[in-house]
């Protein structure tokens, strides 16, 4: 498979397909353009053919010419890597199976489907019918209920290994032994932004069977950080009104559906996080936080709403009647209140300050914002914040700028220490095959100590090529931002790199062997062996081996 990535990769001109989107001028070695993933009035999104990599400065939108295309179409890696093989006339057969994870997460999601239809799914289905839900609503969010038993012996019949059962989540281990872990609930399977099952929601059907809610366990496909319920289904919707209503729960994002409003979705948790608000920055502008008004709804608003003004998406709050949320509201024929919260929604300042008690509160929290503002790097975004937080708390914009400059060092070095020189010289090799081989025939994924540096070059061992890696890596952003601005790799600065490798490699010798001197410090003519093998290696060192 990395084969052909790279074939395509290299068979397509990432200027030229960009360029159907965005009219490119060139600046240096880069082209610049208004960003399409974000509204801006100053260029601030580049492309580096060199690298076949893209970067915005403004929304922070990075990636390489597949993710383009997936994140500006919506369409999965496979249908981009599709789409491009084509338009470079390079062959790859249909036939080229899906993860087999993904295709069982989907057959048990069409099961559980069938079966909120025969006649042990009846409690289920009569309780969709009790809130309200009808079949068009079941059949857009594939809505079903897992039977009592059954589904392992239907996933085998149908080819699955009892191993993979396990792995995806649908068998889980007690202790005493395996059990479907959803069984006798209803299902709301989950889908990633392409509408892949990914995990699944399961309700009680039975006031006293408790957690009431169960979520499949986390996985490579399934980390509720990173998915938003609904989100595939209103994505349409959400990137042609350039806005997102958040709710909390599946039966909102269901009654949102059934009140007209489909730009909502839900984190899989109670506040947003900041990998799903990078999401969202690809297809809205604005985010609406629609959210109870009890305390733990307020501190929820809170959080999220710094979430997103640091991924520059404009923040309201809106919040609901305390106990109540749009699904309580929808069943009790009160829609109208929803759409009135909406109406009244306060932007981030308005929501904030209110919350003051005291001028020393409101210093606090002015301040807390600020703090926020000065991580946009879109200077439109953050004069637009600067400007609302003045208008809001009566604080002169000058004042505010001032007190905006005492946090910019700080946030200067903060950012300046970036990566570990292990990451550093692993980035450069995502660039250059040159530098990877080098780098895979000196140093080992165990040796380093950097996490995410370790995980690429394991990558790189199982034969995953740069574009997969950089693909789905959860650091993109800061990787592709990092090589635009710090790598070029001409002669001089690859030998530069080489030369770091080989320091690093010896580096890792040197420490392995003080490692076995210290714990076998008894040992006088081991230790004198391996002191004698550090000053072989020194001399390696020096000789350039």
């Amino acid at each position: 498979m990395s084969e052909i990535i790279d074939r395509v990769r290299e068979a397509v001109d990432i200027l030229d397909v960009i360029g159907e989107y965005v009219q490119l001028k060139r600046v240096g070695k880069s082209y610049r353009g208004l960003c399409p993933f974000h509204v801006e009035k100053t260029p601030s999104f580049y492309v580096d053919p060199a690298k076949g990599v893209y970067h915005c400065f403004g929304c922070g939108a990075s990636g390489n010419v597949f993710t383009f295309l997936m994140e500006i179409e919506g369409i999965t890696f496979r249908e981009a890597l599709q789409r491009l093989a084509k338009r470079a006339g390079i062959d790859i057969k249909e036939e080229r199976r899906e993860r087999p994870e993904l295709r069982l997460l989907k057959e048990t999601a069409e099961f559980y489907h069938r079966q909120l239809y025969k006649p042990d799914g009846k409690k289920a289905l009569d309780y969709l019918r009790e809130r309200k839900i009808p079949e068009s609503i079941i059949s857009l969010f594939n809505i079903g209920y897992a039977p009592p038993a059954g589904t392992v012996s239907y996933l085998k019949n149908k080819g699955f290994d009892h191993s993979l059962i396990i792995k995806t989540g649908i068998l889980t281990d007690t202790g005493r032994g395996f059990r479907e872990l959803l069984r006798d609930r209803l299902i709301f399977p989950i889908t990633d932004e392409f509408g892949r099952v990914v995990g699944f929601g399961g309700r009680s059907l039975d006031s006293s069977v408790e957690p009431k809610y169960i979520n499949s366990p986390e996985s490579e496909f399934f980390k509720k950080g990173k998915i938003l319920y609904g989100f595939y289904q209103g994505k349409k919707e959400i990137r042609d009104k350039k806005s997102v209503i958040i709710v909390e729960g599946y039966f909102d994002v269901l009654a949102m559906h059934l009140m007209g409003i489909k730009n909502v979705c839900a984190p899989m948790g109670t506040a947003l996080t900041e990998d799903q608000a990078q999401i969202l920055t690809k297809y809205a502008e604005k985010v609406y936080l629609l959210f109870d008004g009890d305390e733990a709804g307020k501190k929820a608003a809170m959080r999220s709403v710094k979430v997103a003004m640091s991924k520059g998406v404009f923040p309201y709050v809106a919040l609901l009647p305390e106990g109540e949320d749009p699904a309580s509201l929808f069943q009790n024929g009160e829609s109208g209140v929803v759409v009135d919260t909406l109406r009244n929604a306060k932007n981030f300042a308005e929501f904030y300050l209110a919350e003051a008690s005291s001028i020393e509160e409101k210093v606090r929290l002015t301040k807390e914002l600020l703090e926020e503002i000065e991580k946009i790097e879109d200077p439109v975004l953050k004069n637009t914040y600067i400007e609302v937080l003045s208008s809001v708390s009566g604080i002169k914009e000058l004042q505010l700028r001032n007190v905006l400059a005492m946090f910019e060092k700080k946030f200067r070095k903060e950012k300046s220490e970036g990566f570990s020189l292990e990451m550093r010289l692993v980035i450069a090799s995502l660039f250059d095959n040159e530098i990877r081989e080098f780098l895979l025939e000196n140093i080992n994924p165990e040796d380093l100590d950097d996490e995410d540096a370790k995980s690429i070059l394991q990558e790189f061992r199982e034969g995953k090529s740069s574009e997969e890696i950089l693909t789905l890596h959860p650091k993109r952003k800061e990787i592709i931002e990092y090589a635009m601005k710090y790598i070029d790799l001409n002669e001089r600065v690859k030998e530069d790199i080489k030369s770091r490798i080989k320091e690093l490699k010896f580096y890792k010798e040197r420490k392995k062997i003080f490692t076995k001197i210290f714990e076998k410090t008894e040992e006088k003519d081991e230790i004198e062996a391996y002191l004698s093998h550090i000053m072989d290696l020194k001399k390696k060192q020096f000789r350039g081996d």
